[in-house]
């Protein structure tokens, strides 16, 4: 690398399917909502302020289950962080889910056996 200190930089750019939002009783605004998301970044030298590398660029069709809290800060509030879970695809559950009940017939008999 060029210089010392490379940083990344970029966007995450969320498409909201749908939200539901909670105040509690000290102003936390809690905000929970399911989204697409995509990510674009870029490997920046700190020198000299140009890319280093980049973009890297993600992005998913499979929704993603977001929980954001915002502080109230005066008249605004102020983002103070959230978490990001992606959502199982359907087929792959169903998939493990007939396996594991498949195994446990399978078993069965062992196990009335030892009792």
């Amino acid at each position: 690398m060029a210089g010392s200190n490379p940083y990344l930089t970029g966007s995450i750019e969320f498409d909201a399917v749908s939200f539901v939002s909670s105040l509690d009783p000290n102003g936390v605004v809690t905000v929970r909502y399911t989204a697409t998301a995509s990510l674009q970044l870029f490997l920046i030298d700190a020198t000299t302020g140009f890319p280093i590398a980049g973009p890297f660029v993600w992005g998913s069709p499979n929704p993603w289950l977001i929980t954001a809290k915002f502080n109230p800060s005066g008249p605004t509030y102020v983002f103070a962080g959230a978490t990001l879970v992606s959502t199982p695809e359907p087929i792959p559950l169903l998939l493990l889910s007939t396996g594991l009940a498949a195994i446990a017939w399978k078993a069965r008999p062992a196990i009335h056996r030892r009792l």
